[in-house]
């Protein structure tokens, strides 16, 4: 559904029409005159909106480049006549609302502005009576330096460092909500001279970056916005799809290692769902502290120089993030009531197709699997909640580790008792519900419907409605796998905690000598868990017992992030290694998982039939798009 110019798409057609793949690979620097691939197009727009059409243009300015800010305008028009006041919504996304009076500055508006006191993050335009439909808005948006104590307490707003500046759309950008109508809505980003702009509207641009604003009309799309100076960029196009990563930041190049992985993924999600969008792949990497965000238009993590390549547990990271636009966004749309179906869905499904893929190998699949399953059996609401119970709220705390983590084993357990039937696997349940077309959310009851049409109605009851999960050695055993304990070592961090709080430290340890206090709290970690199930054996002894079997080794630093009193405080720090694990491993059956791990769609047959009928029958709205804004 991406928007280009009929005039960019002709210009990119005869750039990238050759033998059907085109790569692009770039080492960018200050002094560098290379210019790269632009997957976006510069060009004004404005003739192409008629007077009676709503449209916006979005414009980002940014201001400096050490202690930075972005001065937002937004310029509308054709709005004259609606049967209800115009109103503007800034989404609290990273909880800026927090600290409005530090984020939010300098709004102005023409007609005027004023807050709607009974929805938070909300504006209203009082306009004047006979209004031609025409308004402007501006404000002044800050750019937190990386490691300030506002970044690290409200991460998800803008932030900077020496590489880049860089911010998220949907709480930079005021959505523009006129109803029912239609808009067109246009992008421009303009950065200081010298400088590149990447989004994942217009890809790589240097300078200024005007592109068409993707995604729903009844919301901002959320995007990452990034202005500095790359250092990496590799495009390609494969199968009618165009592929850019971009790094910005020394270390290795991290590019052509990520486009690999989502060149090798993509066209099996299309393939196994029979959707695809067509629009471009995009891969950010940006040096600094932090974690990934998978969004609608984009990819973007964060990385350390140190980093060599892309491990195996990144690379289900990255999969899993893009296979988000086949089950939570553009395809099946996603339902933060039951977020463990997008979640933990997307995590097993994408870890699936990247062992079909070859992107990981079977043990990688198998151990993950199986570690998995033991985070899951750790979360406290593991056995108090019910994945079909209502009002659980799926992102607080334990139950975001049960969605993510026990969603992940109940789709393997639905995968196997399929294809125990003879029946294609999970990617069917995707490919269906997605065939539906539907503009609503996915719902608990076509989940059921689906099962019951199935042959699963007793696996909904035992596993949905009931609090538990199935064995996962039963499961790795179906699919092909018999298991084995391997020796391997454990992280030593030399921490004794308690619920969650320092309480002895070994002096001579890692801990100690990176700065940590008897008395810190633990509230965050990066790396998260090691990518296979660990237990501790029996020789080891130590009282200092904290994230030995959790961490992965091998890995360069781990970030800690503690309260101390009032204060935030994230502390790298390197474990030793020592002996004394145990991991879950299994040995694999090639020929057996050759045949799990391939997926052939099923044919609509009576039983599919009966399945679509009975959704219609819910009147399940079908997807409505605009062709004057998607280009259909």
């Amino acid at each position: 559904m991406t928007i280009f110019r009929r005039s960019f798409v002709f210009i990119l057609l005869l750039v990238l029409l050759t033998a059907g793949v085109v790569v692009r690979s770039n080492i960018l620097g200050g002094n560098d005159k290379v210019e790269p691939l632009t997957l976006s197009a510069n060009t004004d727009t404005t003739e192409e909106f008629s007077d009676n059409e709503p449209a916006v243009l979005y414009k980002i300015v940014q201001h400096g480049i050490n202690d930075p800010v972005w001065k937002i305008s937004i310029s509308g028009k054709g709005f004259a006549g609606l049967d209800k006041p115009l109103r503007l919504r800034l989404e609290n996304w990273g909880e800026w609302q927090d600290v409005d009076d530090y984020y939010l500055r300098e709004l102005t508006a023409k007609p005027a502005i004023r807050r709607d006191t009974s929805k938070a993050g909300e504006f209203l335009l009082d306009v004047p009576t006979g209004w031609n439909g025409a308004f402007e808005v501006s404000y002044t948006i800050p750019i937190a330096r990386v490691g300030s104590a506002i970044n690290k307490r409200l991460h998800l707003l803008p932030s900077w460092n020496e590489y880049a500046a860089g911010g998220y759309s949907v709480n930079t950008l005021m959505h523009v909500d006129a109803g029912d109508r239609a808009i067109r809505r246009i992008a421009q980003i303009v950065p200081p001279k010298g400088l590149f702009v990447a989004s994942g509207w217009g890809g790589l641009s240097r300078g200024e970056q005007e592109a068409p604003i993707l995604g729903p009309a009844n919301e901002m799309d959320n995007t990452p916005i990034l202005i500095g100076m790359p250092s990496r960029q590799h495009v390609e196009k494969h199968d009618g799809v165009a592929y850019e990563a971009v790094q910005f930041g020394p270390g290795n190049d991290l590019t052509a290692d990520a486009l690999q992985v989502a060149k090798a993924v993509v066209p099996l999600y299309e393939r196994h769902s029979g959707y695809s969008s067509k629009q471009p792949v995009r891969i950010f990497f940006v040096a600094k502290p932090g974690g990934a965000t998978g969004l609608r238009s984009a990819f973007i993590s964060t990385y350390d120089p140190d980093d060599k390549l892309l491990t195996p547990a990144f690379k289900h990271l990255m999969a899993h993030e893009l296979f988000h636009r086949w089950l939570g966004a553009d395809f099946v749309r996603a339902n933060e009531a039951i977020a463990w179906f997008h979640e933990g869905f997307t995590d097993y499904l994408s870890l699936w197709h990247c062992a079909a893929a070859g992107v990981i190998d079977y043990d990688y699949f198998s151990s993950r699997m199986s570690a998995i399953d033991a985070e899951a059996r750790r979360a406290s609401a593991y056995r108090k909640v019910a994945f079909a119970q209502e009002g659980v709220r799926w992102r607080s705390g334990s139950n975001e580790e049960l969605a993510y983590r026990g969603g992940a084993v109940l789709a393997f357990l639905i995968d196997v008792e399929l294809r125990k039937q003879g029946r294609p696997g999970l990617m069917q349940m995707i490919a269906d519900l997605g065939a539906q077309k539907s503009a609503e959310p996915v719902t608990l009851s076509r989940i059921r419907a689906w099962m019951e049409e199935h042959g699963l109605g007793s696996i909904y009851k035992t596993h949905v409605e009931s609090k538990g999960l199935p064995p996962i050695g039963d499961l790795l055993a179906v699919a092909g796998f018999s298991p084995k304990e391997v020796p391997v070592e454990l992280t030593y961090f030399g921490i004794r905690e308690e619920n969650g709080w320092i309480v002895e430290l070994d002096p001579e340890g890692p801990a100690a000598k990176a700065g940590f206090r008897v008395g810190d709290q633990f509230i965050g970690r990066y790396p998260g868990y090691r990518s296979e199930r660990v237990s501790v054996s029996e020789q080891v002894t130590t009282k200092f017992r904290y994230a030995l079997e959790i961490i992965e080794p091998g890995i360069a630093g781990t970030s800690l992030d503690v309260k101390r009193g009032k204060e935030e405080l994230t502390i790298r720090v390197q474990p030793s290694l020592i002996q004394g694990g145990l991991a879950s491993r299994y040995e694999a059956d090639v020929p057996k998982l050759k045949k799990f791990f391939a997926f052939q769609p099923e044919k609509t047959d009576s039983g599919n039939e009966n399945f679509i009928g009975r959704l219609q029958d819910q009147k399940v709205r079908p997807l409505v798009f605009f062709p004057q804004i998607y280009g259909y």
